[in-house]
């Protein structure tokens, strides 16, 4: 006991510290809207804005995750099902829409609901024609011919378990319900699928086209949503194409 009291009094030191981090950024965030209404937006202002949300961001997620161990360490050593249930029960009932505003008319039936949500974003998404600005003249710069041949060399398993290890296993399934953290951990059962699978993709770069077919979720942007302009919508990236955009993003 005294060995670990130590260092369990510097955890929890480095937990406050964490949250009184989170309280200070917001409160400097609130005196420099203030400022700014008062003032107006300087090149000063925004750029210390922006600094202070990066930083509230990333203090807030160490928080989140710090929360998240220790109730998934609760769970599993007393076996409380019950304030898991209860969480994921009243995550379920904000999340669901029971009624929402489309062209200006409250709708209440399950599938004119969801008619107008498909129609809502088909038309968000859709390719209307726009010109889109053309580069052809324009002198840019050039790759050597070194680069160039690096750019069409087959992928390394090196490079692929680098992105692996890189990706951030919390985050949600994808469609075939497998989230990062699986692949982390089955690497030595899966590594040959995975290798196999980037040479084939290497040879034919259209099936990327396969993987790309992902799913909206609606994120609540207020607490009692009216119309789709209070919800955000994100894509829910596949696995396996979250760790291809990361090999093809390595500098």
């Amino acid at each position: 006991m005294k060995t670990t009291k130590v260092p369990i009094k510097s955890w929890l030191h480095a937990n406050r510290k964490e949250l009184c981090t989170s309280n200070y950024l917001e409160n400097k965030l609130m005196e420099v809207d203030k400022k700014a209404k008062m003032e107006g937006w300087s090149k000063n202002i925004r750029s210390l804005r922006l600094s202070l949300l990066s930083d509230l961001w990333k203090s807030v997620r160490k928080e989140e995750q710090s929360w998240r161990q220790k109730s998934r360490v609760k769970w599993l050593i007393e076996g409380y099902t019950e304030f898991f249930h209860f969480i994921s029960n009243d995550k379920r009932r904000r999340n669901f829409i029971g009624d929402i505003c489309l062209n200006r008319v409250l709708a209440s039936d399950p599938q004119e609901i969801r008619r107008g949500i498909s129609y809502h974003f088909k038309n968000h998404y859709e390719n209307v024609g726009w010109k889109r600005p053309k580069i052809g003249g324009l002198d840019l710069m050039r790759l050597f011919q070194a680069k160039r041949l690096c750019l069409e060399e087959e992928f390394s398993l090196e490079e692929v378990l680098v992105a692996v290890k890189s990706c951030d296993g919390n985050k949600a399934p994808g469609p075939d319900g497998l989230n990062r953290k699986f692949i982390k951990a089955n690497w030595e059962v899966i590594e040959e699928d995975v290798m196999n699978f980037f040479g084939e993709f290497h040879k034919d770069s259209s099936k990327i086209k396969e993987l790309n077919n992902t799913f909206l979720a609606l994120i609540l942007k207020i607490s009692k949503p009216i119309n789709m302009g209070d919800y955000r919508p994100i894509s829910l990236v596949g696995t396996t194409y979250k760790v291809v955009a990361k090999v093809l993003d390595k500098p």
